[in-house]
């Protein structure tokens, strides 16, 4: 009896120590997890940073579009400016700042306001003031930085929103950080809206074709740059061609077809500018259509004048070339440069019953050319024959038939 209770006991104390075991190592291994845990980040928090440094690195790359003109620049909030007082050992430097309204506070003098003033002028006036402080003294003022300021951009551009220029900076310069503009946009009538209610114009179409700093007004402080939607009521032209820009488009009194095309970027398509059509409908319906080239003895492309309505016909130019007769897979295949007959053919596949390579035929407008070394140019037909004795296999074959009927028709009399 006292055995029984002795083993019994026993097993008890080993279960105790086991499980006693067990509940060390999970506490062991809350206490390791609880150390290596990582504490939630503050995702607000760091994108808020990362924003707002991003908008640092943007106002840090607006560079310099060139030197200044003093006549011209107008002073503005954020511009630095830095006196110099000279004939006085040593000689002493006052650096100042452009305050949000407009004005500089000056040590022993107050505030000057410098709105609507420029380079000139506030130099002018700041040495004005400074001058009863040091009669005998050599003033100068000198624009160590320029401020940065915010253009807006709306209307017809592919990014809208919010980019930073300084003074140096043109229309042009935020058009191009804002992804191009649309394809319903009026380059030629884009508005630069001031903040004191005035508007200037930027043809760019007019500058992308003929340059020109005239022709790229300089930004100004609160500046919003307005891209209208074409203007449809001054007329429309229509665009047919084989690739996806068919469809309507502005139309410009006085414009060539040419100007035309190369205003809506048709010269990065794979077009066949020697065979370009316009379709004209006159006032009883009836169209004339009028074959254009850019052919340089008589290039009508760039002097054919386009009126409303008229529908200019693209044909798109052909790169391929053609193959079939005995082969796997006849079709069309691209043109490369200097690839002979025999090159389309083995892409192609010949099958068992074609002829020798030296067979090939190659059509090129009304002329024929044979061999497989001919160089192949786009638009040519290759046809790969079949062998001989199959052809007159397949004529046998074919006339067979027709032999014993005949021959039928003879024996009962019908003719």
């Amino acid at each position: 009896m006292n055995k029984r209770i002795f083993c019994f006991m026993k097993r008890t104390s080993i279960i105790y120590y086991l499980l006693f075991a067990i509940l060390n190592l999970f506490l062991v291994s809350a206490v390791v997890s609880a150390q290596i845990t990582v504490p939630p980040t503050k995702t607000s928090d760091v994108t808020a940073r990362e924003f707002q440094t991003q908008q640092l690195l943007d106002i840090q790359q607006v560079i310099m579009g060139g030197p200044i003109d003093p006549a011209q620049y107008k002073m503005g909030p954020g511009d630095r400016l830095l006196v110099r007082i000279g004939g006085i050992s040593p000689e002493p430097t006052m650096p100042l700042i452009v305050l949000p309204e407009g004005v500089v506070n000056i040590p022993d003098v107050g505030i000057i306001d410098l709105n609507d003033m420029t380079l000139d002028q506030s130099r002018e006036l700041i040495v004005s003031r400074l001058q009863d402080l040091y009669p005998e003294s050599n003033i100068s003022v000198t624009l160590t930085s320029m401020r940065t300021f915010i253009v807006r951009l709306t209307g017809e551009v592919n990014e809208p929103g919010i980019r930073y220029a300084n003074a140096t900076g043109r229309v042009s310069d935020v058009l191009e950080q804002s992804g191009g503009l649309t394809d319903w946009a009026n380059d030629r009538a884009i508005e630069i809206r001031h903040a004191d209610g005035t508007v200037d114009h930027f043809n760019g179409w007019k500058y992308n074709n003929e340059g020109g700093l005239e022709n790229n007004p300089l930004l100004r402080d609160g500046d919003e740059v307005f891209v209208p939607g074409s203007n449809f009521s001054q007329g429309i032209l229509s665009v047919r061609s084989p690739v996806n820009r068919i469809g309507f488009y502005q139309y410009y009194q006085e414009e060539s077809v040419f100007e035309f095309l190369k205003r809506n970027n048709f010269g990065t398509i794979n077009m066949d500018f020697e065979n370009v059509t316009v379709e004209r409908t006159d006032g009883t319906g009836e169209i004339t259509t009028y074959s254009l080239t850019l052919n340089s003895a008589n290039p009508t492309l760039t002097s054919f004048i386009l009126q409303s309505d008229d529908v200019v016909v693209m044909p798109i130019f052909e790169t391929v070339v053609y193959v079939d007769g005995e082969v796997v897979n006849p079709g069309s295949y691209a043109w490369i440069a200097e690839r002979s007959a025999g090159y389309y053919v083995s892409v192609a596949g010949r099958t068992t019953d074609a002829s020798d390579k030296k067979k090939i035929i190659v059509t090129r407008k009304n002329e024929k050319f044979y061999g497989e070394e001919i160089i192949i140019e786009i638009g040519d037909q290759i046809h790969m024959p079949k062998k001989r004795h199959l052809v007159v296999r397949d004529w046998l074959e074919f006339l067979s038939p027709i032999v014993s009927i005949l021959l039928a028709a003879k024996a009962i009399n019908i003719f």
